[in-house]
């Protein structure tokens, strides 16, 4: 019996010498930095998908339980990468425009998402700091149709999109209210949740939970043929 109390007493940072008690600190252990396996970059991310986009919006979309994640390339810093390796918050908040941003979960129908990804790619192949990093969609456009049109394709996750449908979108306060031009499209009014974290603290979540992390910047964006 003795045995056993000691051998409890010291897993809860209790010392015992003979009959007296000492009180010893044992440290928690750090949580582990999330690690990324592949180099992240947002090169470019102003007229097409990246991998750091891809972290960003994935990270938002799983924080949020949304369906979509929209994040606009004003978002992003002047373009940079981050080599493999573990996903600090100073790394992380060197790839972002303003690390602190909180983010909000929109409701906006299927017409409303096709619009806005309309928005995203009106100006391609010009680069537009309206051009979007998604997360749960993936979609098709044709630079050459004329602007409004050139959606070709959207799947929300396995589905196709469904102009009368609802969806939960994540994104930046700043673009939940409109910001980048999308106010034609969708303003405060939409918003159903405000959260109090900022990007920066939700991405290294996210990698946490993660463990490792591996992207390509390819796969959720293609340019029609």
């Amino acid at each position: 019996m003795m045995k056993r109390l000691r051998l409890a007493l010291l897993l809860a940072g209790v010392l015992v010498i003979g009959l007296g008690v000492v009180l010893i600190m044992v440290p928690r252990p750090a949580q582990a930095e999330g690690q990324s396996t592949t180099a992240l970059s947002n090169e470019n991310c102003d007229a097409q998908e990246t991998s750091f986009g891809d972290l960003a919006t994935d990270a938002l979309r799983d924080a949020s339980k949304a369906n979509i994640a929209f994040i606009a390339a004003i978002s992003f810093i002047k373009a940079g990468s981050l080599a493999p390796g573990p996903l600090s918050r100073d790394r992380i908040a060197s790839m972002l425009t303003n690390p602190d941003e909180v983010w909000a979960v929109s409701e906006l129908s299927g017409a409303q998402v096709r619009d806005t990804l309309e928005r995203s790619v009106h100006s391609a192949p010009l680069p537009s700091t309206s051009f979007l990093q998604v997360s749960g969609v993936t979609f098709q456009y044709d630079p050459t149709a004329p602007r409004g049109e050139r959606i070709t394709s959207v799947l929300v996750g396995l589905d196709p999109l469904l102009n009368d449908a609802t969806y939960r979108v994540a994104m930046p306060l700043s673009l939940a209210k409109g910001g980048s031009g999308y106010f034609k499209i969708f303003t405060a009014k939409q918003i159903k949740v405000q959260s109090q974290q900022g990007l920066a603290e939700t991405i290294v979540e996210y990698a946490q939970r993660k463990g490792t992390v591996s992207l390509t910047g390819f796969g959720r964006i293609s340019v029609r043929e």
